[in-house]
């Protein structure tokens, strides 16, 4: 290999190292990411795409990442260890690829006496909120690498001499909305850039079919499986309305915190008077990535960002800093190259203040908190991969605790819990210790029998869902507070913002009503929620998720998604008694 390629391929190794190491020296695993390990358990045991046994709800917002996770875990191996091992795999491979993309973009435009600098490669990895989702059990790292192979697959298609070429990277682009719905987002500029290189329009029109195939096909299943267009997490949060306000605060909590604007001006000045070769097949990825990044986070703060700090902006930040991952800089003198020499000296001394001393506060701002942070503070440790780890926390002890009391339930006591297990217990319905009390006290509940199937001993109601999940078990179904996993809390009317992603509440009459045996309490709320879960779309809603699934159903979902997409339940169960039985 040249000295030249040396030290390009040098230039973008180190970045990817920067973000692996302080990405393993943050490793984790956080509540939401076992809310995915739970869904992956369901699948090896047999019970579907699930969270809860009997109930068809898409309580994840990453299809992909489960179905690689399960995988991986119908190896054998522990699946906690393979969730944080992936995840460091894929964010190392998914990096390099966006820089070597990068690099391969300006094959062409490479005269002697230049040197590759990573200008947005090294601000990426220098970010700290990007370490802390190289693991995590959430799917940014997956992200990561749909994105540097959809670059680098996109940036080879321009360089191809046949038309398959371009129809694998159209198929990798198009996996964009299977990795996670918004993604189409930053795959769109990718395959419009894919579809200018088609020579005709037959060519065109195949490769824009190839894209859209991935997501299509998943859209059909999701429709037909789940009678939704969209995960019920999009319900939950209402990602359909606007909320630009808490979208900037959104924005500014990590623009602000890191000083990005510094990075983002060394960007600007090194892309100044690029070379005439910029606007070439291959250039057009780069352009294509700043495009994909703004506009991906411009939808972030259009749907108000989310609870936890940067999350939501990562996607968008690696496309943008992708897009000039590493910039041409020439030895000889000039005024360009001092320029852009400079810009990164600046971006270097950013990027040693910013790895040294910028970290989000721990107190939560604007309902934006440091998630992984607050974990291994609750944990006591540094680095909680395993729900064990979470032993001294509440969300664990608590619902040991709570698996204690249903264990006397049960002949043989807490064997009788264990997955799998086939002995009966009296099934109860558990009002959790995050829901408002109903009025005469009582906490366990006769479960009504059509509630949940037979190996199903518990349904409870709480707020955090994946630890607590992890400890009770899958024969015991757990129903969100917040409706990510609960259809009917999901489908709720917004009544007033907060907290991003917990702003919607599944109360107690609701739960008593939807889980409970009629009479199992005195509130004088209940008989009217369960009038309304026996009234109009909320009960087709409820036939077309608990119903056996069939082709008959699947086609009559396929019908329904579109009816119930529009579906709003009020608060208030005498109002929505109103409401949806008497009109």
């Amino acid at each position: 290999m040249r000295r030249p390629a040396v030290a390009r391929h040098l230039s973008a190794a180190l970045p990817v190292l920067l973000l692996l190491w302080f990405g393993w020296q943050q490793r984790w695993i956080g509540d939401d990411g076992f809310i995915n390990l739970r869904v992956v358990r369901q699948l090896l045991a047999g019970n579907g795409f699930v969270f809860n046994v009997g109930e068809r709800v898409e309580a994840v917002t990453s299809p992909l990442w489960v179905l690689v996770l399960t995988l991986l875990a119908s190896t054998g191996v522990q699946l906690e260890d393979a969730t944080v091992l992936v995840g460091m795999l894929l964010a190392g491979i998914g990096f390099a690829l966006c820089c070597h993309a990068n690099l391969k973009s300006y094959a062409g435009d490479d005269p002697a006496g230049v040197v590759y600098l990573p200008f947005g490669a090294l601000a990426y990895a220098a970010t700290p909120a990007a370490w802390d989702y190289v693991t995590s059990g959430l799917e940014n790292s997956l992200g990561l690498c749909w994105l540097g192979g959809s670059a680098y697959m996109t940036v080879s298609a321009a360089q191809a001499s046949t038309d398959r070429r371009r129809l694998l990277a159209a198929l990798v682009v198009g996996l964009g909305p299977v990795v996670r719905p918004d993604y189409a987002v930053l795959g769109l500029p990718l395959g419009l850039v894919l579809i200018t290189y088609a020579r005709s329009w037959r060519a065109r029109s195949l490769l824009a079919t190839v894209g859209a195939l991935p997501g299509l096909l998943f859209q059909i299943f999701r429709m037909g499986y789940f009678a939704s267009l969209v995960p019920n997490t999009a319900f939950a949060k209402e990602a359909f309305v606007s909320w630009w306000e808490q979208g900037l605060h959104y924005l500014w909590n990590t623009v602000g915190l890191y000083w990005l604007l510094v990075p983002f001006g060394c960007l600007l000045v090194g892309l100044l008077a690029m070379a005439p070769g910029s606007l070439k097949p291959a250039a057009r990825v780069r352009w294509a990535l700043l495009l994909s990044g703004l506009l991906h986070v411009l939808y972030v703060v259009r749907v108000g960002g989310d609870f936890m700090h940067a999350r939501m902006l990562l996607p968008g930040l690696a496309a943008i800093f992708s897009s000039a991952a590493l910039l041409p800089v020439r030895l000889h003198v000039s005024f360009q190259s001092a320029l852009r020499a400079a810009s990164f000296v600046t971006l270097a001394g950013w990027a040693v203040f910013c790895i040294e001393g910028l970290r989000v506060d721990p107190d939560n701002q604007f309902g934006i908190g440091d998630e992984r942070g607050w974990f291994a503070r609750m944990a006591q440790l540094p680095n909680p991969t395993h729900v064990e780890d979470y032993a001294k926390f509440d969300f664990y002890s608590g619902s040991l605790d709570l698996k204690r009391t249903l264990a006397q339930q049960c002949p043989n006591g807490m064997p009788d819990l264990e997955d799998g297990a086939r002995a009966t217990c009296q099934r109860l319905a558990v009002l959790g210790p995050y829901s408002d009390r109903l009025t005469d006290g009582k906490r366990l509940l006769p479960l009504a029998e059509h509630a949940a199937p037979p190996s199903v001993v518990a349904v409870v109601v709480h707020g955090p869902l994946g630890i607590p999940a992890a400890v009770l078990g899958l024969r015991v179904n757990l129903v969100d507070l917040h409706g990510l996993a609960e259809p009917i809390a999901a489908h709720m009317v917004l009544e007033g913002r907060g907290r991003p992603g917990h702003e919607k509440w599944f109360s107690a009459p609701w739960f008593a009503a939807r889980y409970a045996t009629p009479g199992a309490t005195s509130d004088a709320r209940e008989p009217a929620a369960r009038a309304a879960l026996a009234c109009g779309d909320v009960a087709v809603l409820t036939r077309a998720i608990r119903e056996p699934m069939s082709v008959s159903r699947f086609m009559q979902n396929l019908r329904l998604a579109f009816r119930l997409h529009h579906l709003r339940i009020p608060a208030d169960p005498a109002r929505a008694r109103r409401e949806l039985c008497d009109s």
